[in-house]
């Protein structure tokens, strides 16, 4: 007996972002960083990886954005213009938004920066570029925005 197979159209293969995103709930994701470059880099990889992305350019933006969208997750830069990374995360969690993680996403990774981070309140301190694998274990770990 003859078995016919038959291919899946093109639209219907799921590339391993696509797969990897399926198998969790994705994230709403506030990324605050002042570089276009980066910003429309990261924004991309992060929703390949099934998250929705908030983009703010600077620190008041990021504050603002913050309390009004309340995202499931900040990724925050700490060399922004206006107020810095350290001030924004400290407003953003003196507003009551202690729930929310909020990573910083820098370049500045010495002991010093490291500890100003944990005081200002991140969950975490991550040098860039950063390793999006590790970022999707931190993210797992935390509630995923409502299906």
């Amino acid at each position: 007996m003859e078995q016919q197979l038959y291919r899946k159209p093109a639209s219907c293969l799921d590339s391993s972002a696509s797969k990897a995103a399926k198998s969790r709930l994705g994230h709403r994701i506030l990324l605050v960083e002042d570089n276009p470059d980066v910003a429309d880099s990261m924004a991309m990889l992060l929703r390949l990886f099934g998250h929705e992305v908030l983009m703010a350019f600077d620190g008041k933006e990021g504050v603002a954005l913050a309390l009004q969208e309340k995202p499931t997750a900040i990724l925050l830069d700490i060399g922004l213009p206006g107020i810095n990374g350290y001030e924004a995360c400290r407003e953003i969690r003196g507003a009551g938004l202690c729930d929310i993680p909020i990573f910083a996403v820098t370049g500045y990774n010495q002991m010093e920066d490291r500890r100003k981070s944990q005081e200002a309140g991140f969950n975490r301190h991550m040098p860039k570029p950063i390793d999006m694998d590790e970022l999707e274990q931190l993210l797992a770990g935390f509630p995923g925005k409502a299906a």
